[in-house]
């Protein structure tokens, strides 16, 4: 249901959760926290992150056709 903390090692590189969520947060990705500080990731969340699954809808940005 959720990443390991192995796995968001071996995901991130760091091996603690100050290291974790800071590459989440530079990346995006949304994680909970919980009671312990323990960085919470849905494992189907991060599939989807990676590109495993329904490919991901682009909303068009019409702010950056100008006027």
């Amino acid at each position: 249901m959720f990443l390991t903390d192995d796995e968001l090692t071996e995901l991130t590189g760091y091996k603690s959760a100050a290291g974790f969520a800071r590459w989440l947060d530079a990346r995006g990705w949304r994680y909970e926290r919980n009671r312990a500080g323990r960085v919470i990731v849905l494992r189907s969340y991060a599939a989807r992150m990676m590109g495993d699954g329904e490919p991901r809808q682009m909303e068009p940005r019409f702010g950056a056709i100008g006027g």
